[in-house]
């Protein structure tokens, strides 16, 4: 399926309309945390939001003009860095990394500097958690750096 195929699908789907009304009802953060009634994902699953869904409609509503950057990386930077978000933020910076990496030349650059500054800061307080350890091994793979200590 072509890229202008899924935007399609994607935009007239209920997922994309569910995660456009939080967003143009104030309601960005929710919809990046997973919060009830903007949750998009699978309840068994850690983390559970689908962080490549809701990056794909900040995305075409950056695009759009409907929100700005800056609210974005102000929303992503006012999430805490504890048990509850990490790993989501974790899976944020991974779906980041790989839709940089496919064709997309517009996609939006978050700035997660400082949640990658703060979590390396409390990354062994987390380290037992298995997906602190998944998510900070893929980040390393696709990014092709070590931006995070490998966690034994």
């Amino acid at each position: 399926m072509e890229n202008g195929d899924f935007l399609i699908i994607f935009k007239n789907s209920k997922t994309y309309n569910l995660l456009v009304s939080g967003i143009s009802n104030g309601n960005m953060n929710k919809v990046i945390t997973g919060e009830y009634p903007y949750f998009v994902g699978d309840i068994s699953a850690t983390p559970n939001t689908s962080t490549g869904f809701v990056l794909e409609t900040l995305n075409i509503l950056l695009v759009e003009g409907k929100i700005t950057l800056f609210d974005v990386n102000a929303t992503f930077n006012s999430i805490p860095i504890n048990e509850k978000y990490i790993c989501l933020l974790l899976d944020y910076y991974l779906q980041y990394l790989l839709n940089i990496k496919r064709e997309h030349q517009t996609f939006f650059e978050i700035d997660f500097t400082t949640i990658i500054h703060q979590i390396k800061e409390n990354i062994r307080e987390f380290k037992n958690q298995y997906c602190i350890r998944y998510f900070t091994q893929k980040i390393n793979e696709e990014s092709g750096e070590e931006i995070f200590p490998l966690l034994v």
